[in-house]
């Protein structure tokens, strides 16, 4: 069984403004608080794989960013990692961007 609210918090997929507010309003203060955490702790982790493994898996450390590799992890990435990596890291928030509302909505549907 999958569960769904659950689902829904860690597909916002690093975007905690859009997190807390939409799993607040369908499931309550208290997820709305876990999603907003649970995206502070990605951003954490972020930087920390960005730190510790960005010089030899810039691609899979620009992936736990999540959304936030376009704008808020961006300037660590350029740092840590080689410049090459700077539109990757940039598109891949992008499109992580776009998707998250639709997959967090999509699940909360079901909820």
């Amino acid at each position: 069984m999958l569960n769904r609210p659950g689902t829904a918090q860690a597909d916002s997929l690093g975007w905690f403004s859009l997190s807390g507010a939409l799993a607040g309003q369908y499931l309550g203060e208290a997820y709305g608080s876990v999603a907003l955490l649970n995206d502070l702790m990605r951003e954490l982790i972020g930087l920390t794989v960005v730190f510790m493994l960005g010089r030899n898996f810039a691609n899979s450390s620009i992936g736990v960013c999540g959304a936030t590799a376009m704008d808020t992890t961006l300037p660590f990435v350029r740092q840590a990692c080689h410049y090459e990596y700077v539109p990757t890291a940039i598109i891949s928030g992008l499109i992580l961007t776009i998707a998250a509302p639709f997959f967090m909505l999509f699940f909360l549907s079901f909820v």
